[in-house]
């Protein structure tokens, strides 16, 4: 048996939340590879289509969702496109998270609010939603979310997101726990820097040599990741070559936490701990 075939994926059913450049385009391609048909849910049209149009060229079907999936009516009205159009869900993948960049002194309650709603309550109504559909179909299925290495330690200047990320991983663990017997999978990637677009523009201001030095003296393996091998952690942990694995967050940081615990994520801020 060759390992696409171990994968199970073929024909599955894939919903990628939150398709942008970075991981979530990198998951729905790397899912597309091993088989999967894809739905792309994102806030914004052009990047769903962008995603779809990449999933279709490696001869999967594509489905484009658009809406808010930070609310119950958004995800509940993504469950029935899906359904309409494949009938079933057999994974789902919540990408999907921002923080506001501050001090807890100088953090707003609204501010609060907005990270937990888009860090952990939104994966927690897709999960729900998605959890019920395979309950009701009475078949198998795998839910993978995308936790953070700030939910590990101290997460100065962005608070609100390490909360959020150390409950992902707590409510990943309960989940697994309380829909096993359904024979449901939840697990969890925590990443460590990785080069999205999103960071790149963050860091876009320091020299380029000034960075890699930077990793190279933080990092253990010297750089940051590619969004690419954060999406290969969820197809190991969405496929069949993880079928005895449930409850765990696979912590992707190039060795960072083992070395500098209070290495900022995301390395929007380059400090020593």
């Amino acid at each position: 048996m060759d390992i696409l075939t171990r994968m199970g994926l073929k024909d599955k059913v894939a919903v990628v939340n939150g398709t942008g450049l970075g991981m979530g385009r990198a998951c729905c391609v790397v899912l597309a590879e091993a088989g999967a048909n894809i739905v792309a849910v994102n806030h914004h049209a052009e990047l769903a289509e962008a995603a779809v149009k990449e999933v279709r060229g490696l001869g999967r079907r594509g489905l484009p969702v658009v809406g808010d999936m930070l609310y119950r009516e958004g995800i509940d009205s993504m469950v029935k496109a899906v359904l309409a159009e494949f009938g079933t869900i057999d994974i789902l993948v919540s990408v999907l998270g921002a923080t506001v960049w501050t001090s807890a002194l100088e953090m707003t309650e609204e501010e609060w609010d907005l990270d937990f709603r888009r860090n952990l309550k939104y994966v927690w109504l897709g999960a729900k939603a998605v959890a019920q559909v395979m309950i009701d179909q009475k078949k198998k299925g795998s839910i993978v979310s995308i936790a953070s290495i700030s939910g590990t330690t101290a997460s100065t200047s962005h608070m609100a997101l390490g909360a959020a990320k150390a409950a992902l991983m707590q409510v990943t663990k309960t989940l697994a726990v309380e829909w096993g017997p359904y024979n449901i999978r939840v697990n969890a990637v925590a990443p460590g820097l990785t080069l999205t677009p999103r960071v790149k523009g963050h860091r876009k201001d320091i020299p380029l040599e000034k960075q890699q030095a930077s990793d190279r003296e933080l990092i253990p393996l010297g750089r940051g990741a590619e969004p690419m091998e954060q999406a290969t952690a969820v197809l190991f942990l969405a496929s069949d070559l993880a079928s005895y694995v449930t409850g765990q967050t696979l912590i992707v940081d190039g060795g960072v936490m083992l070395k500098h615990p209070l290495y900022p994520v995301g390395g929007y801020t380059l400090r020593k701990a």
